[in-house]
Parts: C-alpha cells; sequence; structure tokens
C-alpha cells in the first residue's frame, strides 16, 4: 500500500512538471511561428514597394508632362501573357494593388511590435482609422457619382479612362477620374484595413488580460489551499 501511495505521489509531481515545461515549449514555438510570418509579410511588403517605385519611375519617365492630374497613370496598357489568359492593367491598377500589398503586409509584419503598444494608445489608432474611413468613404462614393454623371452629361460619347474634372476653383489643373477614383479606393480599403488590425489588436489585449487576471485567482487560490 505505502509503495503504490510513493508510485502515485511520483506520478502526480511527473505530471506538476510536464505542465511547466509544456507551457513554455508551446510559447516558444509560437514565437518562432510569428517571426516566421511577420518575416514574410515584411518580405511581400519590401518587393511591393520596389514595384511601387517601378511604376512610379516608368509612368514619370514616358509621360513627363500631362494634361490632367493622373492621366499619366491611365495612358497605358500593361499585357501579361499567360497560357490562359491575357492580363491587362493600368499602371493606376498596378499602383493600387502593390501600394495595399505593401501597406497591409508592413503593418502585419510590425504586429509584435504594435501589440506592445499600451490599449489607450491602440483604441486612438482605432478611432484614427475610424475617421480616415469615413472622410474616405465619402470621397469615393462623391467621385463615383461626379464620374458618372459626367459620363451621361457627356452623351457617353467620351471613353471613362479620360474623363476630367476642375470642379474645385482652388484647383490648377483638372483631375483625371479614373485615377483619383482608385486613389481614393486604395485610402479607403487600407483604413478599412487599419480598423480591422487594430480592433484585432485591442480584442487580444482584453483577452489576454482576462488570462492574466483568471491565473492570478487560481494561484491566489491554490496557495490558500
Amino acid at each position: 500500500m505505502i509503495f503504490a501511495e510513493d508510485k502515485e505521489e511520483n506520478f502526480k509531481m511527473e505530471i506538476k512538471k510536464s505542465t511547466k515545461i509544456n507551457p513554455l515549449i508551446i510559447k516558444n514555438f509560437e514565437s518562432k511561428e510569428k517571426n516566421k510570418i511577420e518575416f514574410i509579410f515584411g518580405l511581400i511588403s519590401i518587393i511591393s514597394a520596389l514595384i511601387v517605385l517601378i511604376i512610379l519611375l516608368f509612368v514619370f519617365f514616358v509621360h513627363p508632362s500631362e494634361k490632367a492630374v493622373g492621366e499619366r497613370f491611365i495612358l497605358d496598357e500593361l499585357t501579361f501573357y499567360t497560357p490562359f489568359y491575357e492580363f491587362h492593367f493600368k499602371p493606376i491598377t498596378l499602383f493600387v494593388i502593390f501600394s495595399f500589398l505593401f501597406l497591409v503586409c508592413g503593418v502585419e509584419s510590425l504586429q509584435s511590435k504594435l501589440s506592445k503598444l499600451g490599449l489607450l494608445t491602440k483604441k486612438l489608432f482605432f478611432i484614427f482609422f475610424s475617421l480616415t474611413a469615413f472622410i474616405f468613404a465619402y470621397e469615393t462614393l462623391q467621385n463615383f457619382l461626379m464620374w458618372t454623371s459626367f459620363y451621361i452629361l457627356n452623351g457617353g460619347k467620351m471613353s471613362l479612362d479620360i474623363l476630367s474634372h476642375q470642379v474645385n476653383p482652388a484647383m490648377i489643373s483638372p483631375v483625371n477620374f479614373l485615377f483619383i477614383s482608385k486613389i481614393f479606393s486604395l485610402f479607403l480599403f487600407s483604413s478599412l484595413y487599419g480598423l480591422y488590425f487594430f480592433n484585432r489588436l485591442i480584442n487580444s489585449s482584453d483577452y489576454s488580460n482576462q488570462n492574466i487576471k483568471s491565473n492570478t485567482i487560481v494561484r491566489n487560490r491554490e496557495s490558500k489551499k
């Protein structure tokens, strides 16, 4: 009986040791996995930034001047041939796509650093992105409505790509509708992603605080026993 009790006690001690070691192993594994993911996001962000720079150099080299702001971004058509389909992109489309990837992947690569910010700072960032999303949602909607109205007023005779406007008297030169629509869309969806990202960080902060409180309560109860 004494031997059986000693064996059971040793078994309990082994379980306690394993429960102390396993969380450390899991934590190290998770941190390595997180570093790997953030490195990949950082790499995608850098590559996207280089592509954006190449597009800027290309459009300014090919079209040193323009009649309307952003027109140089829509005058050319870039074709990518594949065995299945020919993809056609205007420089502004690729500029917006890779600018979005640059911003989003750049933020994701900094998740560990940004997660260390205080809860107040995270909430201020959330409010900031809420404000920018509101502003650019209005600007995007207004711009698309104006673009459609100009097209209807012209009787559909002019191409959508070359339509431009100079509604604001303070504007020195007209602005191309296609260019400004995609730029506003970029700002809008970047703001929405910022909202999603910081909402995720705020929720994870609340969850970790709850875990710390629950673990503290459990330890206090065990110490009293």
